[in-house]
């Protein structure tokens, strides 16, 4: 076969565009547990509902909300499709708006933390260094 049959690919990057794969299940089960362990190490410091459905209105506006498959029409909750946590106000198992250490990945909560309207305490690790 003669060398000219092979050339150089002409496609350019586009880096103003980022494809992100879709949450997966252990990706979400990563994700709960490591929000569960700081919430735990910082004494379990919650949110009320009335600041979880603040929250929640803010998260039902974003492009990355989709509907609870489980329970759309009692509790009305959803999950991030950016990062997987789960969006239910008043829920307690598998809520990232219960926790008051968590927020946003996005910062689309930020607004609402700055204006004083949602709690949110930052998680800093104990010092694991020997003494």
């Amino acid at each position: 076969m003669p060398d000219n049959y092979s050339r150089a690919c002409g496609a350019s990057v586009v880096e103003s565009v980022s494809i992100k794969p879709a949450v997966g299940a252990g990706d979400k089960i990563r994700s709960w547990l490591s929000a569960t362990e700081q919430w735990i190490a910082a004494g379990r410091p919650e949110r009320d509902a009335a600041e979880q459905h603040l929250i929640a209105d803010v998260c039902r506006g974003c492009e990355h909300y989709g509907k609870d498959p489980l329970l759309p029409i009692v509790m009305g909750g959803g999950t991030c499709k950016a990062c997987g946590c789960g969006l239910q106000p008043e829920r307690s198992l598998f809520n990232a708006l219960r926790y008051a250490t968590w927020r946003c990945k996005l910062g689309r909560w930020n607004p609402l933390i700055a204006a004083g309207l949602v709690g949110w305490i930052k998680f800093t690790p104990a010092d694991q260094s020997p003494p």
